[in-house]
């Protein structure tokens, strides 16, 4: 069984501010800081020009025991898992307003576990929309679903943190400030 968590943010900015900002090593390495639950650092952040704009981010961290079913957080203890996360945002058109992204989620300590999921983000009214959409699957007979939910919820709180962050790096801010 597999599990869908979508979150979209409203950005008070066009897609174009979106790409600048996740072209920022400062404000992506200020965006994994500033995550509250999962110890999380930024490992690579790199820009390549072609075959068409695209960023790659990539971040580690450990999964909090809070994120766990009890029974699976007290069996794993001292052995947290942990989250190897690669995001690579992609201009395949060349320009922001197609601007789009995957990304894979390597759950090392629970190996049946999988995740990978997509992003956009699209020009709205007032300024732009972020939508991200992540499938998670853990094969495990009967536990697969409690840990599926449980990591569920927190997922989708992640997203929507990471969204807001962004948000609040509207036009005219400084690039890695952490208002």
């Amino acid at each position: 069984m597999a599990t869908t968590i979508r979150s979209c943010t409203n950005l008070p900015f066009g897609p174009e501010r979106a790409w600048e900002l996740l072209c920022d090593r400062d404000v992506i390495h200020a965006r994994t800081a500033a995550h509250e639950s999962l110890s999380a650092e930024l490992t690579d952040h790199r820009l390549v020009a072609a075959p068409s704009p695209s960023v790659a981010i990539e971040t580690q961290g450990t999964m909090p025991a809070s994120w766990l079913p009890a029974v699976i957080a007290r069996r794993a203890r001292d052995r947290m898992p942990s989250v190897h996360r690669t995001e690579v945002w992609e201009l395949p058109g060349g320009s922001p307003d197609d601007l789009q992204g995957r990304m894979t989620f390597a759950i090392h300590g629970v190996e049946a576990a999988s995740a990978h999921g997509r992003m956009h983000v699209v020009r709205a009214d007032d300024g732009s929309e972020l939508c991200q959409e992540v499938v998670i699957m853990v094969r495990f007979p009967w536990l697969g679903t409690l840990i599926e939910r449980s990591l569920s919820s927190r997922i989708h709180e992640s997203l929507a943190a990471e969204g807001d962050f962004l948000a609040r790096r509207g036009p005219g801010r400084p690039r890695g400030d952490r208002a």
